[in-house]
Order: structure tokens, then C-alpha cells, then sequence
């Protein structure tokens, strides 16, 4: 369950016109038969304006519980690019955690020298060898630090794509599904109507 599918079916151009139409058919509909200009008219045309009014309260739970990664970003490439060079300078402090946290598999040499280091200078006890094993440490985090920025912002996204108010994702899954079956449903009546009229022709 992934709140991109929400986002990809609600940005549909074909399903944002389309529910419009079903939603305000029904309703022009109506207001005709009130004033006699077209006669009663039933069954599968409300059934469509139904599935219309689900993807609304669709939409509307959407706006509500959808995470911000998601709501407010194209995709996962959009949302990496305008945050990373804000976290690049946010916590500088942080960067060797955040390395540490993030390094891939191959880097585990890496990982070591930074123990390494860490150790060194917390048992420096002359100031300005202190301060030099600082700059090397440093020296060996900042080419590493762009990279792991975006693995963690990768993670973040993944996260908030697949359990960030999952609750809520799951009732849009289903309200999405009901939606799709009364489309189809009322799909195939038509499809039934037009070949039972052509057999009773025959």
C-alpha cells in the first residue's frame, strides 16, 4: 500500500475530468426531469454519480491525511532536490551521525576510520592535535555527507510513502476500489443494454 497511487490516480487528467462529469451529469439530469425537458431516467446514471462522490471524499481524505512528502512533492526525485542542499547546512553538527547512519554496505572501511578517528579525538588531550584530528575527520565526511543526505531523505520519502498514516491510506485504497467497481459496473450495464437491444432487433 503506497500513498503514490492515491497521488498518480488523483492527477490523472482522465479521472479529474471524468469525476467532475459523473458527479454533474446525475445533478443536470435531475434538474432537467424537475423541468420536463427530458424524461425519468434511472438506474446505472445515478450508480456512476455514486462512484463520482467516492473519488470527491477521496480527494478530500487525500488533502487531509496524506503525508507531507508526498502532498507537497512531484515524486521522490522532486522532494530530494529541495531539501538536500537545506539539510546540507542544517545540521553540521549532525554530520557524522547522519554519515554514519547512512554509509552503504561498501563503506564499511569507511565506517571503521570514522570510529576510529572518534575514539582518537576523545582521548585528545593536547588541543591542537585535538583540532587537527577534528579537520581530518571532517576532511574524510564532507564527500560522504551529500550522498548520505540523499539516502536518508530516500528513506524518509519510503516511509512516509508506506506506513505514514497507513489507517487512512487503507480506507482511500478502498474507497478507490468501490469507485472503480460502480464505474464498471455501470460500464458493463451499458454494454448488456446495447447488445440485449441489438438481439431483440435481430
Amino acid at each position: 500500500m503506497r500513498w503514490t497511487f492515491i497521488k498518480a490516480l488523483l492527477h490523472n487528467q482522465v479521472i479529474k475530468i471524468s469525476y467532475l462529469v459523473v458527479i454533474g451529469l446525475p445533478i443536470f439530469i435531475e434538474i432537467a426531469q424537475g423541468l420536463k425537458l427530458v424524461p425519468s431516467i434511472t438506474g446505472s446514471v445515478y450508480d456512476i454519480f455514486f462512484s463520482g462522490i467516492l473519488l470527491l471524499i477521496l480527494v478530500l481524505l487525500y488533502g487531509v491525511f496524506a503525508p507531507e512528502e508526498i502532498r507537497h512533492y512531484e515524486n521522490i526525485h522532486d522532494y530530494i532536490t529541495k531539501n538536500h542542499a537545506e539539510l546540507l547546512i542544517a545540521y553540521p553538527d549532525m554530520k557524522k551521525q547522519i554519515v554514519m547512519a547512512h554509509l552503504d554496505d561498501v563503506q564499511e572501511t569507511v565506517k571503521g576510520k570514522i570510529i576510529d578517528f572518534d575514539r582518537k579525538i576523545r582521548q585528545e588531550l593536547n588541543l591542537l592535535a585535538k583540532k587537527s584530528l577534528e579537520l581530518s575527520l571532517d576532511a574524510l565526511l564532507t564527500p560522504l555527507y551529500p550522498g548520505c543526505i540523499n539516502r536518508y531523505l530516500q528513506k524518509k520519502w519510503d516511509k512516509a510513502n508506506r506506513s505514514k498514516n497507513w489507517v487512512a491510506l487503507a480506507i482511500c485504497l478502498a474507497i478507490a476500489a468501490i469507485a472503480a467497481a460502480l464505474a464498471i459496473w455501470v460500464f458493463y450495464l451499458r454494454i448488456k443494454i446495447v447488445i440485449d437491444y441489438k438481439t431483440l432487433n435481430q
